[in-house]
């Protein structure tokens, strides 16, 4: 309700308001104009739907200022009142730049994803609406991004190298998709209520009819806490209230105001921009980067609408040196680029050309609108390599203009040279100067814009475990220290070494300790000191009795209670090689290292065409009884892209046993490869679906007779037919002696193929009939029914099985594996099947037509793919039955339940629909561990009679090698570190101790991880040798000290990413690191998986996947060596966890109680936030966990290896163990 108000309160309030919302209404414009004006010129596509184009843009593109002409766009407008988005993203060149700059309706940028943030991998991203808390629903997700509007914008942008690249870009847009996240799994979705939107547009923004606008929009967006009274004094005008209109009591205050708003804009940002006081990095970022600056997100509205946060791109404006703008129809300007100059952002550069008045691209007679970095090698260079660029609106001469170093320029105001993805890897700040002394009028030589240095060097992974970037040492591409005033980390100065050593490396870790630590770190000197100065000096007597002994079979000598300062590592290889090697042999004989199909479950070979291409975008017509096994050819194309799989488990169960149930499509399914609307049920299709939706159809034809019998013999299948109707099919036929020929001619069952071909169903009941219809077995249909037919992009059929695999691989690609030629139906090839007398004579006509168009689009097919040769098909066709079974991919025979076995062969995850339905447990607790399925947590022999699974886990994908060779082992022994290691294990209570403090309850819950713990590592005694060797150690079993794995990259260690060397000496690897200074538990990353922490696992393999990647991109993991720690690890108690536990520093106390500060932790990348973990957050005093146990479903995805994160001082890298990986 608005308040009476004096004309200058209404002044002061109408120029807040402008200020604020005019970004948000121009926004709004954008909303407007690209997902709800449907009969607009710039319409795009409907909310949640997201529309690529792949073309740069053009003069003629009038909604966003200042386009990026570099990039290819592609949009979408996200509605997430009703449940999230989930974009999915293809994997692509490594050198190939992208990005989605995500925009709530303030016009903040929230988030990014693209090759700066998540790199060019891939992967499934789900943004989220302000209220939303139900998670990802099992739906696997790489990042969740949450947006404190309801609305939401995604800018997606794909560079194009050069016009020979425009066919490569469109393929990459293809594959960006977005999907509800009901619609991702296949479920019915949520419906937000509908919204009548007012028109806007350009024009009505500039005037006080903004005001109204932003009065609508308002009502639509939550208030963020911080602007609470700024919002309540909105209010006092009525904006924000939903019913605000302009009137002739308001309008002059709200026009003056709108004059008061422009006169700060050309204060602050016009004039603030010429002076150097503003730039434009400062007019872009999320809410926090702006801190509210109202003026300043304005600014950034109307010099650039959805520019780039300073970290995703740079934009420098170039001026005179008096501040006025550049002006091309008075002068020319000159851009020299020198060698440097051209190299200077990591993706790409480029010089755009905008109307000064309009910010739109400038129309020239060359449509030349951009200079940029791909251009570069068709332009002429000087003798020091340096490029020379025009901007003028008279030719500088045809030999330059030919050079494509001359923009036609008319009335231009301003240039613009663009940075996209700094050249840091973190993308830290890059200022810049934007005007010099080289602005000198006429003629001008416009020198390059001096850029101030930021972060070069590349990331320094943690030396606890090797996980995300924690922190980057201050080092520049040439591997040069920078300078302590070029460090630009946000959270601690790093100290400038004179000499690369031990101590140095130390320093250097200690000093990325977070702020958070630093503090820690400064109460607990302060209590140190405060006891010293108490205990005086018998504290001496005191440290010098706790120094503890180093173990008896240690080669030092030195040591003794008054002294313990000694660092040495001693080569043991002859003693502990080859037991080392079998507790490595042991502890990967479970993992399969490579993602190779192995010749268990050797892949077939067919050769592809050269019209063969990647088929996407499927939907299947499944007619009933026409096919069914041939999903276990799709499934293997779309979701067997990293190992093969046993669809042939449970035939009769295809679908939910082993299908849905065993490899969900969320789980294993290769995003954009199957359409949004893929089922494995019996649903039509449409001609006018395809085209609007894009989609490859394909399908298995069957001879009609031998179909109708089939589904005959299959308790009268009747797809869709109502109850009534089969109930009178039933009583019909059962007069008749139940014959297949009663069945066929019933009212409705014949001409099935008809009708699914046009959007019917198979069997056709009354109630789709008009009143007095008489059934037509289809005949209306087939006309239609053709011309669909023609436009499917697979035909196949039954009666020729092996041939129709040969086919569609040799059209498609992809690999051919035993379990796709098994056919369910009675009979294959070239039989005839069943008795067809049994039909009486009857004939589905309209059926026989299509099949008889069918077997001749097939038969085109393949002469155009395979040929009259059909010896490319040889290799899977007229197979013995002895070499079908020896070549047949079974989980059955090699032991497996779920997980992957060590042949490749993927056997998904426990069948837990199947299960539930077996044994009535709607509620059961299902899981896969060490290869067998469990039902709340025991073993169901009467499920699957195999056994001994294997597993590989996500984080080891880039691996081609599948066992290790141990080649020299090393004993690390550090006095010091030793001393503090065994001090702090004296700390941890004894397990029986702890468990006494617990309730039964939880008592129960650890007993049977301890009981897990224990069968691991007693599983290594079967050796005698490891035993020995487990024993010559003197674990501290009441502790529950364990031997683990630990692997950290030394030196040549290579950005995973980049493939750029990250450690390029052994002195400043992690690995050097822990030898001289031991684990660091302040040094893991918040964001891991289960927090921070010094992770380790009990397989080597595990390990393995932490210990870095040596080999140059593409070249495979075989041949590389590696470093990974044996270590000494007190779990104590361990708490188990089968859920994240990002941002978590250390572990729950007994009863279960998580810190109360994990509660406004929303950031997270993995699960659900803390608030929604169903777990309890407090302040308690009460004795805590030791440690934490990861187990195997974690968010209900299932992982194959268990991690142990322990803290402080848990654990000792007492053997460094290098190694070989091997085939």
């Amino acid at each position: 309700m608005a308040m009476e108000l004096s004309p200058e309160e209404m002044r002061s309030i109408a120029k807040e308001a402008f200020v604020y919302g005019w970004p948000i209404c121009e926004n709004y414009n954008t909303l407007y104009a690209y997902a709800i004006d449907v009969d607009g010129p710039a319409y795009k596509a409907p909310m949640n739907h997201l529309h690529s184009e792949a073309r740069v843009f053009t003069p003629e593109d009038k909604v966003v200022v200042t386009p990026n002409s570099d990039t290819p766009y592609s949009f979408i407008w996200m509605d997430l009142r009703a449940e999230p988005v989930l974009l999915t993203v293809p994997k692509m060149e490594e050198d190939r730049y992208f990005s989605f700059q995500l925009i709530d309706m303030y016009t903040h940028n929230f988030a990014y994803l693209g090759t700066r943030c998540t790199g060019n991998q891939g992967g499934v991203y789900m943004v989220t609406g302000p209220n939303w808390t139900g998670g990802s629903d099992g739906a696997h997700v790489d990042q969740e991004y949450t947006c404190e509007t309801p609305f939401a914008l995604a800018i997606v942008r794909t560079q194009l190298k050069g016009p020979e690249d425009l066919e490569r870009v469109k393929e990459i847009q293809h594959g960006y998709q977005a999907y509800t996240l009901s619609a991702f799994l296949g479920k019915l979705g949520h419906e937000a209520s509908a919204i009548t939107w007012p028109k806007s547009n350009k024009a009505l923004t500039g005037t006080v009819k903004m005001f109204e606008i932003l009065d609508f929009v308002l009502c639509l967006l939550p208030v963020h806490p911080s602007e609470q009274d700024l919002r309540d004094n909105f209010l006092k005008m009525g904006i924000g209230s939903g019913t605000f209109q302009v009137s002739e009591a308001n309008q002059s205050a709200l026009e003056l105001g709108i004059k008061d708003a422009w006169a700060e804009y050309d204060e602050v940002i016009e004039q603030g921009i010429a002076r150097g006081l503003v730039t434009s990095a400062e007019l872009f970022g999320t809410r926090g980067f702006l801190k509210n600056q109202y003026i300043k997100r304005f600014g950034g509205a109307k010099v650039g609408l959805y520019g780039n946060s300073r970290e995703e791109a740079f934009y420098p404006f170039y001026k005179m040196a008096d501040g006025q703008p550049l002006d091309a129809s008075k002068s020319s300007y000159q851009l020299v680029l020198s060698k440097e100059d051209q190299e200077i952002a990591r993706a790409f550069w480029s010089l755009t050309m905008y109307d000064g008045i309009t910010q739109l691209l400038v129309p020239n007679a060359l449509q030349r609108y951009l200079f940029n970095s791909p251009m570069l090698p068709s332009m002429r260079q000087a003798e020091d390599g340096s490029v020379t660029l025009h901007v003028s609106a008279a030719s500088p001469g045809p030999e330059k203009e030919s050079e494509a170093g001359w923009k036609h320029a008319g009335r231009v105001q301003t240039a613009m040279k663009k940075l996209e993805a700094p050249s840091e890897e973190t993308g830290a700040t890059i200022a810049a100067s934007f005007w010099g002394e080289n602005f000198r009028g006429q003629q001008d030589e416009l020198r390059h814009l001096p850029l101030l240095r930021g972060e070069k060097g590349a990331p320094l992974w943690t030396a606890s475990a090797f996980r995300d970037e924690v922190g980057h040492m201050a080092m520049d591409r040439e591997g040069r220290w920078a300078a302590e005033e070029d460090w630009l980390h946000p959270s601690a100065k790093v100290k400038k070494p004179e000499n690369i050593d031990c101590d140095n490396a130390v320093d250097l870790l200690k000093n990325m300790v977070d702020e958070e630590r630093h503090f820690e770190l400064l109460l607990g000197v302060g209590l140190a000191l405060a006891i010293l100065v108490a205990l005086g000096s018998s504290c001496f007597i005191v440290g010098l009795k706790v120094k503890p002994r180093a173990p008896s079979y240690w080669s030092n000598r030195t040591w003794s209670p008054f002294h313990n300062d000694f660092e040495a590592e001693v080569d043991v290889t002859m003693e502990l090689r080859d037991t080392v090697q079998q507790l490595f042999d042991m502890t990967t004989k479970k993992a399969l290292m490579s993602n190779a199909h192995a010749a268990g479950c050797r892949s077939l070979h067919v050769e592809v065409t050269e019209k063969a291409h990647e088929l996407r975008n499927i939907r299947w017509l499944h007619f009933p009884k026409a096919g069914t096994s041939f999903i276990s050819t799709i499934w293997n194309y779309a979701c067997a892209r990293k190992a093969p799989l046993d669809l042939a488990i449970g035939k009769t169960h295809v679908y939910d046993f082993a299908l849905m149930s065993r490899y969900p499509s969320v789980q294993y399914c290769e995003p954009g490869v199957l359409s949004d609307r893929f089922i494995t049920q019996h649903q039509a299709v449409t001609l006018h679906e395809v085209k609007q939706r894009g989609w490859n159809v394909i399908g298995m034809f069957r001879k009609p007779s031998q179909r109708l019998i089939s589904a005959f013999h299959n308790s009268m299948h009747t797809s869709w037919l109502c109850e009534e109707d089969r109930h009178e099919l039933v009583e019909t036929c059962a007069q008749q002696n139940h014959t297949p020929a009663c069945y066929a001619r019933f009212p409705g069952i014949a001409g099935c193929t008809a009708r699914m071909l046009t959007g019917g169903r198979c069997a056709q009941g009354r109630m789709e009939r008009e009143e007095g219809e008489v059934f037509d077995a289809g005949a209306s249909s087939l006309s239609q029914a053709l011309q669909m037919l023609k436009k499917m992009a697979f035909v196949g059929m039954t009666e020729q099985w092996d041939l129709s695999i040969c086919l569609f691989h040799r059209m498609f690609g992809g690999n051919v594996s035993a379990s796709q030629l098994v056919d369910i139906h009675t009979f294959r090839g070239d039989h005839e099947g069943y008795d067809e007398s049994v039909l009486e004579g009857f004939v589905d006509h309209v059926d026989e037509q299509i099949y008889e168009a069918a077997s001749r689009r097939f038969n085109q097919l393949l002469q155009e793919h395979v040929g009259s040769d059909l010896s490319v098909c040889g290799g899977i066709m007229k197979r013995s039955e002895e070499e079908e079974k020896a070549d047949t991919c079974s989980c059955e025979s090699q032991g497996m339940e779920c997980g992957r076995a060590p042949s490749g062969l993927e056997c998904g995850t426990c069948p837990t629909i199947r299960i539930k339905e077996m044994h009535n447990m709607s509620d059961a607790d299902v899981q896969c561990d060490a290869g067998k399925c469990f039902v709340n947590s025991q073993h169901r022999p009467d499920i699957f009679a195999w056994s001994d699974a294997m597993g590989l886990g996500r984080d080891g994908a880039w691996a081609t090698h599948k066992s290790f060779r141990v080649l020299k082992v090393t004993r690390i022994e550090n006095g010091p570190l030793w001393s503090a290691y065994a001090q702090l294990r004296k700390t941890i209570s004894p397990v029986e101790a702890t468990l006494k403090k617990m309730s039964k309850d939880w008592q129960d819950w650890t007993r049977r991880s301890l009981e897990v713990i224990d069968t691991v590592h007693e599983g290594r005694n079967a050796s005698g040798s490891i035993k020995t060797f487990i024993k010559s150690l003197n674990l501290d079993e009441r502790r529950n000290e364990r031997l683990m794995f630990h692997g950290s990259p030394g030196a040549g260690a290579r950005h995973p990413g980049t493939g750029q060397v990250l450690f390029p000496s052994q002195e400043t690897s992690p690995v050097y690191a822990i030898k001289c200074a031991g684990f660091d538990d302040r040094l893991g990353s918040v964001k891991g998986m289960y927090g921070s922490g010094t992770y380790f696992a009990d397989m080597a393999s595990k390990a393995d996947q932490y210990a870095g990647q040596y080999n140059q991109n593409g070249q495979g993991s075989l041949g590389e060596r590696a470093t990974m720690f044996l270590s000494r690890v007190t779990l104590g108690c361990p708490y188990t966890t089968n859920q994240s536990l990002e941002q978590l520093r250390r572990p729950p106390c007994l009863q279960g109680h998580f810190d109360l500060n994990l509660f406004w932790n929303e950031d997270v990348m993995y699960g659900r936030p803390w608030k929604d973990k169903a777990v309890p957050l407090c302040i308690c005093s009460h004795e805590r966990f030791d440690s934490i146990m990861g187990d195997f479903f974690i968010d209900g995805q299932k992982k194959m290896y268990r991690e142990f994160i322990v803290y402080d001082r848990q654990c000792y890298p007492e053997f460094c163990v290098t190694y070989e990986r091997c085939p």
